[in-house]
């Protein structure tokens, strides 16, 4: 019953009759009759030759399937994945039009942490530096605002100024991310100046002392 199965399986392929399939089944069904002619063995050839077709349809194995083309985009580097998330995370609070001292420290906040994930790459040497700027980006920015903006009273001077400290709190810590990158940019230039003065001596504003 598993062989039917099978053969029957075989047989409704698309375009069968130009399969590998039944051309090796054909292949080997036009051998039997070869032997046929050389060796005759009687009036069982034609079972003979039906079987190695039906042994060629069933043992040849189909072609690989050709993979689907994937319509997954290809993953964001993980900096453009955040950059994408902090503007979806400040996109409420710039959209109610808040109060000035809010939207000028949401503002500094922004441009401070688009600094940091613009030279992402040259954190892959300081991970505690990423894992800072990331649970910014994605934990504590978000529940500030969600929090801020769930107050009634949102709009009060009071709210504000509260909003405004957590703000800051956060500038200053991706201020401290962004200073570590300048700094780190500085030593690379002061080391490159230096190579520089070993290869070549004394150059134009490269010897400062």
């Amino acid at each position: 019953m598993g062989t039917n199965n099978r053969f029957a399986e075989a047989l409704s392929g698309d375009n069968f009759f130009t399969s590998r399939k039944n051309l090796v089944g054909m292949g080997l069904a036009t051998a039997v009759i070869g032997v046929q002619l050389v060796f005759p063995f009687g009036l069982l050839w034609p079972v003979a030759a039906a079987a190695a077709w039906g042994a060629g349809v069933l043992l040849t194995p189909a072609p690989p399937q050709k993979a689907l083309p994937s319509n997954t985009p290809p993953a964001l580097p993980p900096g453009k994945q955040l950059d994408a998330r902090l503007d979806q995370a400040l996109q409420p609070l710039y959209k109610v039009d808040p109060p000035a001292s809010v939207g000028v420290q949401a503002m500094e906040l922004e441009e401070t942490l688009k600094f940091v994930l613009d030279e992402w790459d040259d954190l892959e040497s300081a991970p505690q530096h990423q894992q800072t700027i990331w649970n910014i980006v994605n934990i504590y920015l978000p529940e500030v605002i969600t929090t801020y903006l769930g107050a009634p009273q949102y709009r009060s001077p009071e709210a504000a100024d509260v909003v405004t400290g957590s703000l800051t709190t956060l500038t200053n810590a991706a201020e401290k991310v962004k200073q570590g990158i300048l700094d780190q940019n500085l030593r690379a230039l002061d080391s490159q100046a230096r190579t520089l003065r070993e290869a070549f001596g004394d150059l134009p504003g490269l010897d400062e002392n």
